[in-house]
């Protein structure tokens, strides 16, 4: 009974006392930072136009209203001045939908790195004197055609990439930001 009430007192009470101490001694960008989602993933401009002026500006809109929050009492910072406000927000980062493009680019990396894999074979095939010719011949028809079908896919890869690098980053859809702050107490 008595080390069950040990083992239930440390993982209740001086684990989390620990954790708190730990966590007040060490500096990490959680202090200063936050992340938000489920913000609308664009912005329209007050005529209904989509993905206009507000939508260009969402940055310095999240910016400005986490300025305005931390000016307000209401929130626990009477104590701040406005000035001091202002240069709360350090910086604000939007995380953009970029519609697969991560994944199109690192496909099209390892695409190429086949393509390359491709011609070293096809490079050793031609220049094996240890074989038959037939057997060469064999073994080269078969790295041409590998060859063929990854160049085949590396353009189509970079047609696909040059088709979403057309749109502009401050044009694409929201679906995060991360407000960074000049101090802890923000």
């Amino acid at each position: 009974v008595f080390l069950l009430l040990a083992c239930a007192w440390y993982y209740f009470k001086r684990i989390p006392k620990l954790a708190r101490e730990q966590d007040d001694k060490v500096i990490s960008p959680s202090d200063f930072a936050i992340e938000v989602f489920g913000l609308p993933r664009t912005l329209k401009d007050a005529d209904g136009a989509q993905q206009g002026d507000a939508h260009r500006d969402y940055s310095q809109r999240v910016r400005s209203h986490f300025e305005n929050l931390l000016e307000t009492p209401l929130h626990g910072h009477s104590d701040v001045t406005p000035k001091k406000v202002k240069d709360a927000v350090c910086k604000v980062t939007l995380a953009r939908d970029w519609g697969g493009g991560v994944q199109a680019f690192a496909q099209l990396g390892d695409a190429r790195m086949a393509v390359r894999e491709a011609r070293g074979h096809l490079r050793q095939a031609k220049s094996n004197n240890s074989i038959s010719e037939v057997k060469k011949g064999k073994k080269v028809k078969k790295f041409e055609k590998a060859l063929e079908k990854a160049e085949e896919k590396v353009k189509k890869l970079e047609e696909k990439v040059n088709k979403m690098s057309v749109e502009q980053e401050i044009e694409r859809p929201v679906v995060a930001f991360y407000v960074i702050f000049n101090k802890e107490s923000a």
